[in-house]
């Protein structure tokens, strides 16, 4: 069974559409958010002293439905 890894996102003004619709690049930063907390938790301070070099080449994203903040 899959891990889960929860972290807290802080909402900005700007993630959202006045509909309360979720921006799509608000949530592949969301995405990045996660990762950084997924590395310094797996690989601790190598990851913030900058000894790690870690790069993404590449993402993907399906969408199954719409994101709203209340």
């Amino acid at each position: 069974m899959a891990k889960t890894l929860e972290t807290f996102i802080q909402k900005r003004f700007s993630d959202v559409d006045p509909f309360q619709h979720v921006n799509n690049v608000s949530q592949q930063m969301y995405f990045d958010v996660g990762k950084m907390e997924y590395y310094e938790k797996i690989l601790g301070d190598e990851v913030l002293l900058g000894d790690l070099r870690i790069v993404t080449v590449s993402t993907s994203t399906s969408y199954m439905d719409q994101i709203r903040l209340h």
